[in-house]
């Protein structure tokens, strides 16, 4: 390139020098006019030329660049080709090492997934036996501690067995004394060594007087009198209200009432309803009962209401009246036009009842439920109960003895800790209510195990609602059974 811009300088001197010789020899010659003219002339055409050989000498300048581009890419190419090359034998030997490896990676790694699932297999089969095994052991040691208390009850009829022996032989000398007696007295002697000689000869010879061999004796019958008193009372509607409170632990704030009732009769006498609960069974007047119940627990909940407190009542309710045709569908009504008492009334059922139920208290049982009434477990002696199963039954409260709760699980048929309890009927919903509180070391102990509701006598009496409370606002939408 350099090369040629020289040849073009020289060609481009040498033709200003000839042109320059040959103006003096022509100008010479030409007017001045024409010399100018010339002179111009040749200019321009000098100027054309510069031009033309200017664009020439970039033109080439652009053809070696080209050039030179060409080149370097045809070196590029080359190197991608070789690059590409090289990266396919890379992938080559790669995929020829991992095919490598996974026939590597399959031989051994087939006895072990095999080997895995043979002992999935026998881990699964070990599970399924402890299972059973740890049913079995459940099972066994229920039935263990029922050998153990049938075993406690054969002792103590053994004992008293003995006992009876150890009478009969004390009377035998005694009668063979009176034996020598003469004939004519023989049959006093014999009617003597009868039951009550047996039971009043240990008496007079200073030990204690042997125990009956009756398994369930039978209750006195009440007197004819008594039972037309108490039959007075409930006919004439002669029943009052009383009021237990339960409260949070440890504040002690009363959050519910448990109610009660107790009859009266004419001349102001209490009748407990231990009385006359039994003969309203058997006449039939449970339906009344609870209905009078129920019908004065609403009003002292609207009374509570008045004044902003927020306290729920448990009612205790008999399953006579669940089955009851009569009184059952006025009851619905009733709460149905109550629906709002859903909450706060809650009814209560002894554990005891609650095993015996058939479809048709089960039945009334899921129809309360739908009204948004909730219900309380009382009188518990066994918590081998599905505690889940009383949560979709509606049930949300469990009563139990607070004695049974501290001093006495083991009577309780349960393999639950005391301190777990509480926690496990949480998880199920429900709220364990410790009963029959009557001291400060039992609340001690009760708040060690996260009981947070009680009940007893350390809190409050039952104590007698005022005739005039029940009577000072009527109720909406009241049963007919109650007027």
């Amino acid at each position: 390139m350099t090369i040629i811009n020289a040849i073009i300088m020289g060609i481009s001197t040498l033709a200003v020098g000839l042109a320059t010789a040959l103006g003096l020899v022509v100008f010479a010659a030409m007017p001045p006019v024409m010399a100018g003219v010339s002179a111009i002339m040749i200019m321009l055409a000098l100027v054309q030329i510069q031009l033309l050989m200017t664009r020439a000498r970039r033109r080439l300048g652009l053809h070696g660049k080209m050039r030179a581009l060409l080149k370097a890419n045809s070196r590029l190419s080359e190197e991608v080709l070789d690059l590409r090359e090289q990266v396919e034998s890379q992938i080559n030997s790669l995929s020829r090492l991992e095919q490598q490896d996974a026939m590597i990676i399959e031989e051994h790694v087939t006895p072990l997934r095999t080997s895995t699932e043979r002992l999935g297999d026998e881990v699964r089969a070990i599970n399924a036996v402890n299972s059973e095994l740890t049913e079995g052991f459940i099972a066994n040691g229920k039935k263990l501690d029922g050998f153990a208390k049938l075993l406690k009850r054969l002792e103590k009829k053994q004992k008293n067995l003995a006992q009876d022996l150890a009478g009969i032989s004390r009377t035998a000398p005694a009668q063979t004394v009176k034996g020598d007696a003469p004939a004519s007295a023989a049959p006093e002697a014999s009617e003597a060594s009868g039951p009550a000689a047996r039971e009043q000869a240990p008496a007079a010879a200073g030990n204690p007087p042997a125990r009956r061999r009756d398994k369930t004796p039978q209750a006195a019958p009440m007197e004819p009198a008594r039972l037309e008193l108490i039959r007075n009372a409930m006919a004439q509607n002669r029943m009052d209200l009383f009021l237990q409170p339960i409260v949070t632990l440890p504040q002690r704030k009363v959050r519910y009432y448990e109610a009660f009732t107790r009859l009266h009769t004419a001349q102001g006498e209490t009748i407990m309803p231990d009385e006359y609960l039994p003969v309203a069974e058997k006449s039939g007047q449970m339906a009344n009962v609870d209905n009078l119940l129920l019908f004065r627990a609403v009003k002292v909940l609207r009374r509570l209401a008045d004044r902003n407190r927020k306290v729920g009542i448990f009612c205790n309710i008999s399953p006579a009246s669940l089955t009851d045709v009569a009184f059952f569908p006025q009851l619905m009504e009733f709460l149905e036009q109550n629906r709002k008492l859903a909450g706060i009334l809650n009814f209560e059922f002894p554990q005891s009842m609650i095993s015996g139920f058939g479809p048709m208290e089960f039945e009334s049982l899921a129809a309360l439920g739908e009204l948004g009434f909730r219900f309380s477990l009382d009188q518990v002696t066994s918590l081998n109960a599905d505690f889940q199963k009383l949560n979709e039954l509606g049930f949300r409260y469990i009563k139990l003895d607070a004695d049974i709760l501290l001093n006495r699980m083991n009577e309780a048929d349960t393999w639950v800790h005391t301190a777990d309890l509480a926690d496990l009927m949480q998880r199920h919903g429900l709220h364990l209510i410790a009963e029959k509180v009557e001291t400060e070391n039992t609340v001690l102990d009760l708040l060690d195990f996260n009981v947070d509701l009680a009940q007893g006598y350390l809190f409050g009496k039952p104590a007698q609602v005022r005739d005039d409370i029940l009577s000072r606002k009527p109720v909406k939408a009241t049963l007919k059974m109650a007027s």
